[in-house]
């Protein structure tokens, strides 16, 4: 095992990811300790379950390591909150034979044989149904699955991220403890610091300045937006800072274009 080359990779990672750094050196150690038992044979699956509100950087985590350990691959992404609370099973592993769209298979088994990565996201976690539970549990555990056509996965190397918006007291009602014990890491990410949201800012709105700059030719004086931008760390979600970030630096865009 390369344990530098393992932590360069970590270290990649986490540099991309803002905040949440108590989280990031847990990682770190995780994924150290998860390569020995892999490469042991003791351990199949690295699973890391993060909470909290939408926007703080849990889908944004599982983006970045995908991209980082796997960088010409898709993410693999099962988001639960577009499936039906019926059949959800069937969406995921395919239906039994002689079901409706049992030539399909499923759509985990579908994105698993289009990508390399060894990536899965798991969105919208809370939105599983106990039988989805009990197949992560065997999953977790054994690190293979078997479809409903009776083929076998085998799933050695992968790391799940599963993401949720739920709370701690709707992670303990409603999670069965069995699943429980089987992940890794699990998670709750709080509000990002405001100096760390600062940095954010400040390195998106320098980076699409550029941009613009090298497309049309107009280099937008930072300073002149600095005040506007700084406010923007009492928000809350990247997503929504990152907008603001975008029609602050426009509207000076297109003053200086006249438009």
């Amino acid at each position: 095992i390369d344990v530098k080359s393992i932590s360069e990779i970590v270290d990649n990672i986490n540099s991309e990811l803002i905040g949440h750094d108590i989280f990031k050196n847990d990682f770190k150690k995780n994924l150290l300790k998860y390569s020995f038992l892999n490469n042991m044979g003791n351990r199949k699956i690295l699973s890391i379950l993060i909470c909290g509100e939408s926007g703080i950087g849990k889908t944004e985590f599982a983006k970045i390591v995908s991209k980082k350990m796997y960088p010409n691959e898709d993410l693999i992404k099962i988001n639960f909150g577009n499936y039906s609370t019926e059949g959800v099973l069937n969406s995921l592993i395919g239906a039994p034979l002689g079901y409706k769209g049992c030539e399909e298979g499923g759509e985990l088994i579908n994105k698993i044989k289009k990508s390399k990565s060894k990536v899965i996201l798991i969105d919208e976690f809370e939105k599983a149904t106990p039988s989805i539970y009990n197949f992560f549990y065997e999953l977790l555990e054994d690190g293979v699955f078997t479809d409903r056509h009776g083929n076998r996965h085998d799933l050695n190397g992968y790391i799940i991220i599963f993401t949720s918006n739920m709370t701690q007291e709707i992670y303990q009602e409603h999670i069965p403890n069995s699943l429980r014990s089987r992940f890794d890491m699990v998670y709750y990410f709080i509000d990002i610091p405001s100096s760390d949201k600062i940095i954010f800012i400040q390195e998106t709105a320098k980076s699409l300045i550029d941009k613009l700059e090298h497309n049309y030719g107009i280099r937008i004086n930072y300073e002149d937006v600095e005040k506007d931008l700084v406010r923007l760390a009492n928000h809350k979600n990247l997503r929504d800072i990152k907008r603001k970030v975008e029609d602050i630096i426009f509207m000076e865009f297109f003053k200086s274009k006249n438009i």
